[in-house]
């Protein structure tokens, strides 16, 4: 920092020569001999007479000094050839260290307050840099995207804005609340190293979306209602389901299949077509078909569900299962009853076969030219 004013412990006194007047910016003097090489010092003219005045030489060519006049609360005057100029010390400088040793703002050259390293404090527009705080109270706003890292302890309501970053353990009391200026703003986000998309949001307005971090976030789940929570995905329960109210599974989309029938005759179809849908490991399906050729034989018809029924545990090649439903069939002398199309035991395939009520096959020889078979009902799913 630079001097406010300078010094010299060898300048000699000399004179003016020339006579000056109270207004005169410059003088010149019969030598600068150890006066300071710096500016600005302060030289009195016509030192020790009631005349004498102080002024404050800001620059010099050679012997010729430019002035600032009346300095140090002295008045301008006019100075005559050979009046005595001398290097001083005066009473601004003496106040001015008096000043500095009472100050406790604005010391050493330094705006606004030295911090001490015990006294108690407050900092205002200071900017810390990898700083070490132990046990302190933080309070205020903090701006920016701070790094807090280890096991940092928030006690009270703290607020925070921005991005802030947290690594480590963070232990709370009482409640975390985000507060939002959009339903549609997240609230809390989950992404892990390497990951290019958050694998969980929660967004203000309470939906929760779900990914896996590679690729876009495909899973959510929502209040689409009053006293309704809805996912637009697929929703699988691994364990037991309780449900104390309804059930809907309208969001659910039916998928098309392809029904492979076997029947005596090898009869034609002009129409086959089959939809399925699932609610967790339960299969819906639907089976319309006309036949375009009559059937032949005694074998009983059968087709493939959609899906491979389940089959649990030790009873994978031995327990029966039933996928309830039941069929009409038009144009037929046969076209009358319900069926309950049964699951064989054993094998991984999902072949229905079609009885009437009281057991007896619905054998190939009841299709004729022209009947129109329906077929509806439902399973467990592998």
């Amino acid at each position: 920092m630079a001097n406010a004013v300078f010094y010299s412990n060898v300048a000699q006194q000399t004179t003016l020569s020339g006579s000056i007047s109270s207004g005169a910016t410059s003088i010149t003097v019969g030598a600068t001999t150890g006066f300071p090489g710096s500016f600005p010092y302060t030289l009195a003219l016509d030192y020790g007479a009631a005349t004498e005045e102080l002024v404050s030489v800001t620059a010099a060519a050679g012997t010729t000094l430019t002035i600032t006049r009346g300095y140090g609360s002295t008045s301008a005057q006019s100075h005559s050839l050979g009046a005595v100029v001398r290097h001083v010390y005066d009473a601004t400088d003496a106040t001015a260290f008096r000043t500095h040793e009472a100050a406790t703002v604005a010391v050493h050259g330094v705006t606004g307050t030295i911090v001490g390293t015990s006294d108690t404090q407050t900092l205002s527009n200071k900017t810390l840099t990898s700083p070490t705080i132990n046990a302190g109270a933080l309070s205020g706003t903090f701006t920016g995207s701070p790094t807090l890292s280890g096991n940092v302890s928030f006690s009270g309501s703290p607020t925070f804005s921005g991005s802030p970053t947290f690594s480590g353990t963070a232990n709370h009391t009482g409640a975390i609340q985000s507060t939002q200026s959009a339903s549609t703003n997240v609230s809390l986000a989950a992404i892990a190293t390497g990951d290019t998309f958050d694998r969980f949001r929660a967004y203000a307005s309470g939906l929760h979306e779900w990914g896996p971090g590679n690729g876009a976030r495909d899973t959510n789940l929502y209040r689409s209602a009053a006293d309704t929570l809805a996912t637009d995905d697929s929703f699988s329960v691994g364990g037991a389901l309780s449900v104390t109210g309804d059930i809907s599974a309208g969001a659910t989309t039916w998928t098309s299949f392809t029904p492979t029938w076997t029947i005596g005759g090898s009869p034609a179809t002009s129409t086959n077509v089959g939809w399925y849908k699932k609610l967790g490991k339960v299969v819906w399906f639907e089976v319309y078909t006309t036949w375009s050729a009559n059937g032949s034989g005694t074998s009983q018809i059968s087709f493939n569900l959609p899906s491979t029924p389940f089959r649990d545990g030790n009873g994978a090649s031995t327990t029966r299962q039933l996928a309830a439903g039941g069929w009409a069939v038009t144009l037929n002398v046969a076209s009358n009853g319900a069926i309950m199309a049964q699951v064989l035991a054993g094998g991984t395939g999902g072949t229905c076969v079609i009885a009437f009520y009281d057991t007896s096959s619905f054998q190939s020889q009841y299709i004729a030219n022209g009947t129109i078979m329906t077929l509806q009902g439902w399973y467990r799913e592998a």
